[in-house]
């Protein structure tokens, strides 16, 4: 299915990313498509936007020390 570590940490950059744009938008009210503000959705959201913050950090780690990483600098 892919090719090369390349590939790989694309398409998981890439679906991390499209599957988490929801945590930046509230949800809206389909009767009206106001923004909902109140403040339990904020604070529900706030340790699952924290989360996400972590996997992005953990994620670049991970491209970080990888072999394909260590590939391109051997190379340059």
């Amino acid at each position: 299915m892919f090719a090369n570590l390349e590939q790989v940490h694309t398409f998981l950059l890439l679906h991390l990313l499209f599957s988490a744009r929801n945590l930046f938008e509230p949800p809206r009210d389909p009767s009206s498509n106001a923004v909902a503000t109140n403040d339990a959705y904020y604070a529900s959201r706030g340790s699952s936007f924290l989360l996400f913050r972590y996997d992005i950090y953990s994620f670049g780690l991970v491209i970080h020390r990888s072999p394909f990483n260590e590939h391109v600098k051997a190379h340059q």
